[in-house]
């Protein structure tokens, strides 16, 4: 047998077992993860609190996606795992999945909303403008196509408030509070309205304590550079804000544990 043959053989051989060894992990890592198909991957991702565990299961999602699932999924799947890098803090990971999400849906404003949010905050302002503007646009379209959706509102005053276009955001947000007064976010945005834009602590407080005493939970999101923490960094920091918050989130932690 000839030399190189004989390494041809050797070659192949570890690449063929190299191959099995991959499909083998990938093989025990779904079993793992007792998810084996795009819908049950992707449920466990969702009703997940920890971020490590959303990217393991949404990559598996990912991984075991079909035609048959739908694209549109497919790209919530790579927005949700972006999510979960920005939680994370590993931003650069967040606009790369993104990036892919907006790939598969053009119209994706919640995409665009996050990754300008973190280009913003990466200090890439025209990237970061650019996509808040796509962002409005794209909430303006679905507005129009169904008017009674108190999110939309909501997030596309979000979009304004990251603009410091603060009227139009306090306009949406009081939209969504007309359309739902029982959802806690615009209050808490409005909150922000009134500290970031009019500097006014007792209307800020006022409208931080109606979000807490309609359920809010989204404690960390307060003190994230990439969400309230953002505008409130001076209030959030005052001895009456720090009262107000552990008020209603011991209160929370009572009855969870009632």
């Amino acid at each position: 047998m000839k030399k190189e043959n004989y390494f041809k053989i050797i070659l192949t051989s570890l690449v063929f077992a190299l191959f099995i060894q991959i499909n083998l992990f990938s093989q025990s890592e779904i079993t793992s993860l007792n998810c084996y198909n795009f819908d049950t991957c992707f449920n466990k991702a969702y009703s997940s609190k920890d971020p490590e565990n959303q990217i393991k299961y949404y990559s598996q999602a990912l991984l075991l996606w079909k035609n048959a699932d739908g694209i549109k999924n497919k790209a919530i799947a790579y927005y949700n795992r972006g999510n979960a890098y920005k939680d994370l803090k590993q931003y650069d990971k967040a606009i790369n999945y993104y990036n892919k999400a907006i790939e598969l849906n053009p119209n994706d404003a919640y995409a665009y909303n996050k990754r300008g949010i973190i280009n913003l905050v990466l200090g890439k302002k025209n990237e970061g403008i650019s996509d808040l503007n796509k962002s409005t646009e794209n909430y303006t379209t679905k507005i129009k196509d169904d008017p009674n959706v108190s999110s939309l509102y909501n997030d596309r005053g979000w979009s304004y408030l990251w603009l410091d276009e603060c009227e139009k955001a306090k306009s949406d947000f009081e939209k969504a509070i007309e359309i739902d007064k029982n959802d806690p976010i615009p209050y808490d945005n409005l909150g922000i309205y009134w500290w970031h834009c009019k500097k006014n602590k007792d209307k800020a407080l006022y409208y931080f304590e109606k979000a807490f005493q309609k359920g809010f939970d989204r404690w960390d999101e307060l003190y994230d550079e990439t969400s309230d923490g953002n505008f409130i960094k001076d209030l959030n920091k005052t001895p009456e804000f720090k009262k107000l918050v552990k008020k209603y989130r011991d209160k929370q932690t009572s009855n969870r544990e009632e």
